[in-house]
């Protein structure tokens, strides 16, 4: 994606909306501008980070390559706070077709920018030490791989060992650079390894942040009871309270050395392979000194010879220049030439407000949110030195410092002023924030979301946006596959026709047509994600940062819009599926029920057939004894008309004979009328279930034809059965259904109550309760385990599957008793406790 007429230079950092990195991302904007080339920051969090949220990030690192840079800039240090050297290496190995500059992290075989850890860090240690006679000082040290961690440890271990201080590694803790390190660092320090110490020094002033909040809450007076130092000199630093003493690592310069150097070695220039910046010490009030300004800390340190002083205020021009850069240097001394002279003019007419009068011009003059407080209390300061060359008298010195009084308290009532007014703006911002988010929720559609981005993304101070979603977001490596740019918006003009950048291929980012519209840029870089799942990516351009918290809550609007967006996306990519998939799964349902329906019905029948094979062969048996009976008594019969015929018919073989006759046709008749018992009551269940039509029946009676017909089934065990029921009890139901549920309960208690057992109880007790007849079946076999208690009315579910089972038994009982029916059925049972079934069902009893 770059653009042919000039160089595009990638920044890699974690994350931008912290005081380091703000530092680091200004220096690098600042180079590129001067050098005039485009920049492009990927914001992907740290590597091997503990957060989850920043694994997520890091697949943003996957677009840096030659296609899209020329040149790459890396923060390593925060980058790499979880890593070590060779997992940084490796990581960088995968630039290597370009050239590469490390920021913080020294790397093998890669041009580094890294700071001095040990001079100035070096000597507030000392200063601790001997100035303020600290002998036993904790250090709470950054991560254990960090090359800037093991920097500051090796110092204060140096140091430790230097100046024999009883000291061991229980005086160190190992933290992540953020303020909860500090607060748990006190804690380990304090309640564990009950240490006696009076100071801590911290590797970053995160830290030293948190371990000034855990002493204040545990009422340790910050620097009277335990002193503190750390390294970085954030803004805050000089805010808190008490203020911190910390080291200046000149953040600003190493970036701009660094992007210059990557821009030399394109250009083929020699780089060294290490380029140091220094360091330099902070005194402030929790060390234990009286806070002092930053000329006061120069003056304090000089003679009071006039040259010397005329030197000192050389170098504290030639600081401020590494510190601010090359802009702030001359913006610093065209202010210093139009004020000197009012300075004069005030000490010769002995009148401050020529002097104050201009400054305070000044002041309004610049009065906007970017207001550069450093730019008014350099400018004093430096005018500070300066004056001691300008008044040889001291009484015109004395005057001096009576302005210079003044002036300080017209800046620091300015400053308040301003800051004061950029909270209330601030406030102003976040209300605008929190309307535009509620607005977005709201929107209904995609067209409707794209429309209000494109109306309201100036108001957040983005100049351009542009958003491609990833056609599969299923790959493991989004930038194989294709995106589809869903919003493109710059400050020159809103692009419509988004045609032209469907399916392009992911890794280039942004297409030639859309770049040639740019002059030159400054581009974030960002995934949007969900969780583990990568969607897509934004690149976007802003005005000049207005603080920490507009940038963060920018951040999180533009994600959340970029989600709503992907949200609606998918959401009418589906809406049109939503309906098919709605038929086929009322399809689908029908067809489930018309399978259930079957499956019942051909349990129905099997359990129909099963009673059918049953009586036919219990009919056999009376049947047989009665043909049996008969061709006896026909045999008879023969042998005695044979006997009459020849005359030879004596008394008492005709006795014999109606003695046999008798005998057999009681034995005939008994056994017909068995067999006709048996015939009667399967044709009646028969039929019941067959039909299953509603009529008027007597419940014991009928429930005594059921277990008739399943006599078969039981005379092949000792199980007793046991009925209670009142012989009047009528009622209109639908016969065949009470025929099935008794048929299926019992043959259930056989098949699995009493599997392993020869003998056996069931009973079962009817009775009318109120407008419900009441049916209880219990049996005494080995029950149901507990897992399994909450399943068995489930369809197909059986502990017999590899026996045959088909899991239908109970499930077809609880159908037809609460479908058919209307009723309810639970069931009551622990293992060796048998089973207990309570069935509750409205019928209409029949009253004679």
């Amino acid at each position: 994606m770059k653009q042919k007429h000039r160089p595009t230079v990638g920044f890699a950092i974690d994350w931008i909306e912290n005081y380091y990195q703000e530092k680091l991302l200004y220096g690098v904007k600042q180079a590129a501008k001067e050098r005039d080339v485009n920049l492009l920051c990927f914001v992907g969090g740290a590597l091997n980070s503990p957060r989850s949220h920043e694994v997520s990030r890091n697949s943003i690192y996957r677009f840096i390559s030659k296609e899209n840079l020329d040149g790459l800039v890396i923060a390593s240090g925060p980058i790499g706070i979880f890593s070590t050297i060779e997992e940084l290496s490796r990581f960088c190995s995968r630039f290597s077709s370009m050239p590469i500059v490390s920021i913080a992290q020294s790397l093998p075989n890669i041009c580094s920018v890294i700071e001095d850890n040990a001079l100035a860090f070096k000597k507030l240690l000392i200063h601790m030490h001997q100035i303020h006679g600290h002998q036993k000082i904790a250090f709470v040290s950054g991560p254990k791989t960090n090359l800037d961690s093991i920097a500051r440890l090796e110092v204060y271990r140096e140091l430790v060992s230097e100046f024999s201080l009883p000291v061991n590694d229980d005086y160190i803790f190992y933290g992540e650079f953020i303020p909860e390190s500090g607060c748990k660092a006190v804690k380990e320090f304090l309640d564990n390894r009950k240490l006696d110490i009076t100071c801590i020094a911290a590797a970053n002033d995160d830290m030293a942040y948190g371990v000034i909040e855990e002493l204040r809450r545990r009422g340790i007076i910050v620097p009277h009871d335990v002193a503190v130092m750390g390294f970085d000199n954030q803004i805050v630093s000089s805010l808190i309270t008490p203020p911190l003493s910390t080291v200046e690592p000149f953040l600003y310069e190493q970036s701009r050395k660094a992007v210059n150097a990557v821009l030399d070695i394109l250009e083929g220039k020699n780089v060294p392979h290490r380029i140091i910046v220094e360091t330099k010490e902070i005194y402030r009030e929790s060390c234990g000194c009286l806070i002092k300004n930053e000329a006061q800390q120069e003056l304090h340190k000089q003679s009071e010879d006039q040259e010397q002083l005329s030197d000192s205020a050389v170098s504290y021009l030639r600081s401020i220049k590494e510190k601010f850069g090359e802009d702030f240097f001359y913006q610093l001394k065209t202010q210093v030439d139009i004020i000197l002279d009012f300075l004069v003019k005030s000490v010769e007419f002995r009148d401050s407000d020529i002097f104050i009068y201009q400054l305070n011009r000044l002041l309004y003059s610049n009065y906007t949110r970017e207001f550069n407080e450093n730019l008014y209390q350099s400018l004093i300061n430096y005018i500070f030195f300066l004056s001691y060359n300008l008044f040889s008298k001291n009484e015109d010195k004395a005057f001096c410092n009576i302005i210079f009084h003044h002036a300080r308290i017209l800046i620091s009532t300015y400053i308040q002023r301003m800051h004061n007014y950029s909270a209330y703006i601030e406030e102003r911002e976040l209300q605008i924030y929190r309307d535009l988010s509620e607005e977005l929720v709201a929107m209904p559609d995609l067209e409707s979301v794209t429309d209000f981005l494109y109306l309201n993304l100036p108001k957040l101070g983005i100049k351009s946006c542009y958003f491609s979603l990833y056609n599969d977001i299923s790959l493991e490596n989004p930038l194989t596959g294709l995106s589809n740019i869903i919003l493109a918006y710059d400050e020159k003009r809103k692009i419509n026709d988004l045609r032209p950048f469907q399916g392009i291929p992911t890794k280039t980012l942004l297409p030639e047509e859309i770049l040639e519209n740019q002059n030159q840029f400054v581009f974030f870089v960002e995934p949007v994600y969900f969780g583990r799942t990568q969607l897509g990516v934004v690149l976007y351009s802003v005005e000049e940062a207005a603080g920490f918290s507009h940038d963060i809550v920018r951040r999180v609007f533009l994600n959340m819009a970029m989600k709503a967006t992907i949200f609606l996306q998918q959401l009418q990519k589906q809406r049109s599926n939503l309906e098919q998939a709605n038929q086929e799964l009322v399809d689908l349902l029908n067809k489930l029920e018309t399978a259930q329906d079957r499956l019942i019905q051909s349990e129905k029948m099997a359990a129909l057939g099963g009673l059918v094979a049953g009586v036919a062969h219990e009919i056999n048996t009376p049947i047989g004894v009665g043909v049996t009976a008969a061709s006896h008594l026909k045999k008879k019969s023969k042998e005695l008309i044979s006997l009459f015929e020849e005359g030879k018919l004596k008394k008492s073989d005709f006795e014999n004979y109606l003695e046999i006759a008798d005998n057999a046709t009681k034995m005939i008749l008994s056994n017909l009328q068995r067999a006709y018992e048996l015939i009667r009551s399967f044709k009646q269940i028969a039929v019941d279930q067959s039909t299953e039509e509603k009529r008027t029946f007597n419940v014991k009676n009928y429930f005594e034809e059921v277990l008739t017909s399943l006599h078969p089934k039981i005379k092949k065990t000792e199980i007793i059965i046991t009925l209670h029921c009142s012989e009047t009890l009528k009622i209109n139901s639908y016969p065949g259904v009470f025929s099935q549920v008794l048929t299926n309960l019992v043959m259930n208690s056989l098949i699995h109550g009493f599997e392993k057992r020869k003998t056996g109880e069931i009973n079962i007790e009817i009775k009318k309760c109120g407008k419900e007849l009441n049916v209880e079946y219990a049996d005494n076999g080995q029950g149901i385990a507990e897992e399994n208690l909450n399943r068995v009315f489930e369809p197909f579910f059986t502990t017999k599957r590899n026996q045959g089972g088909t899991g239908l038994g109970l499930h077809i009982i609880f159908n037809l008793i609460t479908q058919k029916l209307f009723g309810t059925v639970k069931c009551y049972s622990s293992l060796d406790q048998g089973a207990r079934f309570v069935i509750l069902l409205p019928v209409d009893f029949i009253h004679e």
